[in-house]
Order: structure tokens, then sequence, then C-alpha cells
């Protein structure tokens, strides 16, 4: 019996094996247009991503710098709708600026490369090698990024200054202003990256660009130093463009 069923077997496969072949070629075909196609299209993304933030230290953790404050002694901080008297104190805080910054930036990176961040404070970051600052004059590391000697584009005087041809940025009654800096050392492969603006739009509305439309830097600089200056419409972060650069 088990004869005559093997032999059944062979004859149909023998008498389809075009049938068959044609149908698991069909079967993969479909299989890499919905899922291959797809997961190839993920990693290329992925890797533009990197050219933008540096590859070499592209690992969990990654960390997106917010500036630590200091509350003058004596600062008594209110929250109205918890009641009348609700007073506290605080000894360090972070700005919101920050805060929504952070957010932008560690949506991309879960997005783009499955990379969780961690929030760190400037003055607690040690031995930093690759890393992206939110802030201006808050935040040291984006000091360290604008006084680094391979920082050859914007300076902060009064506003942004292009260093090779001196066009000024300066807050208007509409718009914010923003830069955001990527420099990087040959020899230990890190990537340093700030985003500063000269208001709070300025500097969340960089981070929004940065996060969002990563794709226009790595098309224009790959995975080259750079500096942009962000213009921004204020308290609409969505509105951030480029409108000038140099690399």
């Amino acid at each position: 019996m088990c004869k005559e069923i093997s032999l059944d077997v062979l004859c149909y496969l023998y008498n389809n094996m075009n049938n068959i072949i044609g149908g698991v070629i069909a079967s993969f075909i479909f299989w890499f247009l919905c899922s291959g196609v797809p997961w190839i299209r993920k990693k290329l993304r992925g890797r533009k991503f990197k050219k933008v933030f540096g590859s070499s230290h592209m690992v969990d953790d990654f960390p997106l710098v917010c500036g630590k404050l200091y509350c003058p002694q004596g600062f008594v901080f209110t929250k109205p709708k918890a009641g009348p008297n609700v007073q506290f104190k605080v000894s360090t805080m972070i700005s919101n600026t920050d805060i929504v910054a952070y957010d932008y930036l560690k949506k991309a990176f879960v997005k783009e490369v499955r990379v969780n961040v961690k929030a760190c404070l400037d003055e607690d970051l040690t031995h930093p090698l690759s890393y992206c600052s939110f802030g201006c004059l808050n935040n040291l590391m984006t000091l360290k990024v604008l006084n680094d000697a391979k920082n050859r584009f914007y300076n902060f005087q009064n506003g942004f200054l292009n260093k090779r041809t001196q066009k000024s940025f300066c807050c208007n009654g509409t718009a914010d202003y923003g830069v955001i800096i990527k420099v990087s050392d040959e020899l230990t492969k890190s990537v340093q990256i700030c985003v500063a603006g000269l208001g709070e739009s300025g500097t969340t509305g960089s981070a929004y660009f940065l996060a969002n439309r990563w794709q226009e830097l790595e098309r224009k600089f790959g995975d080259k130093d750079f500096g942009c200056i962000i213009e921004v419409r204020n308290f609409c972060d969505s509105s951030a463009k480029m409108v000038d650069f140099v690399s």
C-alpha cells in the first residue's frame, strides 16, 4: 500500500514538475516583494542615517545631551493646578526645549536604526565619544563643538555667523534660527553633533529637522562634517528649513 502511494506521489511530481517549480519560484518572488524588498530598503535607509550620525559608535545608549541648569538659592516653583499654596524647590533642572528636542531624536533613532538612546546631562557626561547635544550656551557639550578647531562652519556671536562668508543670522519678529554642526575625529572615529538655537524654536525646530529630514543632510553631505543654519517660524517646528550651509 505504501509503495503504491509513493509511486503515485512520484508520478504526480514527475508529471507536474514544471507547475511545482513555477509555484516555488512564484512563492519566492511573492515573499521577496512583500518582505525582502522592504527589509533591504530599511537596511539601506539605516545605513544612510548612520552616515549622518556616525556608525562606529552607533550602539545602544547613544547619548543625547541636555544642559544641566541650576536654580538660584531660594528659588521657589509653583504648581497652581495642584493647589493654590503648592510650592517646591529643586536644585537642578532641564528645560522643556531640551526635552522636546530629545524626544524628536529618540524617535528617529528607534525608527531608523532600532538603537536605544539615553538622556544625559552635559556636566555628568564623562569622556564622551559620539553624542548629540541640545541648546547653546546652556550646554557644555554644545560649546565644546562650537569651540572645536574642526568647526570651520559657524560661530556664535549674538547670532550665528558663517565663518566663510561672514553672513550673520539673528532672530526677527517671526522666525528663529538654529544651527546643526557635525564634527568628527578620524583617530577615534567619533562624531559630535550639536543642535543649538538662538531661541527655543530655533533649538526644537533644528532638532525636528535633524530627526525628520536627515535625508536632506545625507544627500548633501554624506558622511562628511558640516554645518547648516535652520530657519523656523516661531512655535512651528515643522516649518524648519535649511537656509545656509558650509561643508
